[in-house]
């Protein structure tokens, strides 16, 4: 259970005896960290030692690739609500600019991982009620009015959910009762009717994510081998694989671009080399058809990171990367170029959302 993720961006004392010999920090490599060694301390010499040239770094970004993104206007300006977790309870949360917390919900159980719909007037959230053994998706309006679930019964798995841009529906992947697949649903948030939109489909399909224009909806599928990028009409219907040509790869989490012309995923595999045809793995863009696909950054593999976030400008992207308890947050340019490392705290940062 997440709460609000933030991520931060962050000498030797001289003394009459010879320093130690220091080494700096690099710029990020984009490999898996690695504990930073300790350098020992230099024996003390007879003569006047002479001082040790210090070692340059091998890599530094360039200034000029530094992410200066436009700031968007928000639908809800300066409202943010996240999840906060106590030892008796865990609820949804709101708070804005020079306010107080405020609780959005006070429900049995735990409620968690809210979002907010485009218009900024209703959340939606999962809850587990631990009377039932059930999770659910639910919705509470920007009051604090009564939450209530979007439909009866439970999910299977929780996941990551997308907003139709008109706040109307809500679309999700679960798993079948028996675990034999997993499919992509819409659920109207009103009426509480739920679609199974990749029914008549064999497979695991995931991460499915709306379009900016509402039309169309990317999702992953291992439908045919392993996982691709996929999209289809919002009645399921139209279903595209854009990631055909790559086949000996895995493809995921895909995020439309703010004006809906290009989608972000990652690209990795396990039985891949980087000359493998449709590599290397790494952080990857394409046109809104499947077009001019390419690798933005390249990375040694890819390690069960969030979802790439876009600026709201289209211009970059922030994407996390590292050991599996040690991720940075970095931010690239959408075009391609040095990227830019813009966390630097203990444990795993993550690139969770962009203002």
């Amino acid at each position: 259970i997440a709460g609000l993720l933030l991520a931060s961006c962050t000498q030797l004392v001289a003394s009459p005896t010879p320093p130690p010999t220091q080494t700096p920090t690099a710029a990020p490599t984009l490999e898996p960290p690695s504990p930073p060694v300790q350098p020992s301390p230099t024996a003390r010499p007879s003569a006047t030692p002479e001082p040790s040239a210090t070692p340059k770094p091998t890599r530094t970004p360039s200034p000029t690739q530094t992410p200066k993104p436009t700031r968007a206007a928000a639908a809800y300006p300066g409202v943010i609500v996240y999840t906060q977790v106590n030892p008796r309870q865990i609820d949804i949360y709101t708070l804005a600019p020079g306010g107080e917390p405020e609780r959005l919900t006070d429900l049995y159980g735990a409620s968690y991982q809210p979002y907010w719909s485009p218009d900024g007037k209703q959340g939606a959230f999962m809850h587990y009620d631990p009377d039932k053994d059930e999770t659910n998706i639910w919705v509470v309006d920007a009051a604090g009015t009564v939450p209530r679930a979007v439909m009866e019964g439970g999910l299977q798995q929780v996941p990551i959910l997308s907003w139709s841009p008109d706040g109307r529906y809500l679309v999700y992947h679960d798993s079948q009762a028996d675990g034999s697949e997993r499919d992509v649903f819409r659920a109207e948030v009103e009426t509480g009717e739920v679609v199974n939109l990749t029914e008549d489909e064999r497979g695991w399909d995931s991460d499915p994510n709306w379009s900016p224009a509402g039309d169309r909806i990317v999702f992953v599928s291992d439908r045919v081998f392993l996982d691709a990028i996929w999209v289809m009409d919002m009645d399921g219907s139209g279903a595209e694989n854009l990631t055909a040509d790559a086949e000996a790869w895995e493809n995921d989490k895909p995020v439309w671009s703010p004006d809906g012309s290009q989608i972000a995923f990652y690209r990795w595999g396990l039985m891949t080399e980087p000359d493998t045809p449709g590599g290397p793995a790494g952080l990857w863009v394409m046109n809104a058809d499947g077009s001019d696909a390419h690798v933005v950054v390249e990375l040694d593999n890819w390690l069960g990171s969030d979802p790439p976030v876009w600026s709201p400008d289209g211009q970059y992207i922030a994407f996390d990367y590292g050991a599996i308890d040690e991720t940075e947050v970095y931010v690239v340019s959408a075009a391609g170029g040095e990227p830019v490392q813009i966390s630097d705290l203990p444990g795993n940062d993550k690139a969770g959302s962009w203002s």
